[in-house]
């Protein structure tokens, strides 16, 4: 449902965008004294490939990264509950008011740090079943890239994540 619910909204802080036309620009945002976060520089690198109108890129990162988290969340979900009160709960979250918000905004960088906390997550459930060393320490490399990348996205989901596997 994210991405029918906004066509073309203004955006909130025009610090979010400004940077990355700064980005499209000069190449850094330092001139607006505001570092990028990696949420921007994946908009950057994809005007870059594409040259899709930035704008249109801004409009639709969110709400197409929130209408992905769904994936991360099911699987999350179904390590820890029976796949039916898995897809219960996964729906339950994307219907949930903030999940849509959050991914409705033009500026906000919990969507694109939540989705990849969840997939970390998920590589951290995945060493807990796996026997062989091997797929272990895949995991694991992968997790600490993961959460290391989210910290850089947008801190809170990455240490909400860094705390309930603390308490694991």
């Amino acid at each position: 449902p994210h991405l029918f619910l906004i066509p073309r909204w203004i955006t909130e802080e025009d610090v979010f965008s400004y940077a990355i036309f700064e980005l499209i620009q000069t190449g850094t945002t330092v001139r607006v004294g505001y570092q990028a976060v990696v949420e921007q520089y994946l908009v950057y690198f994809i005007y870059l490939i594409t040259h899709i109108n930035p704008i249109t890129l801004i409009q639709y990162a969110n709400p197409l990264i929130g209408g992905l988290s769904v994936i991360p969340v099911y699987y999350c979900m179904k390590q820890l509950l029976t796949k039916k009160e898995a897809l219960i709960a996964t729906t339950i979250w994307t219907f949930s008011e903030n999940v849509i918000y959050r991914s409705s905004t033009f500026n906000s960088t919990e969507t694109f740090g939540f989705f990849l906390a969840m997939i970390a997550l998920y590589m951290y459930l995945n060493i807990k079943d796996k026997e062989q060393r091997n797929s272990k320490i895949k995991f694991f490399c992968g997790f600490l890239v993961i959460i290391i990348i989210s910290i850089f996205s947008h801190v809170l989901p990455a240490t909400i994540i860094l705390g309930v596997i603390s308490l694991d």
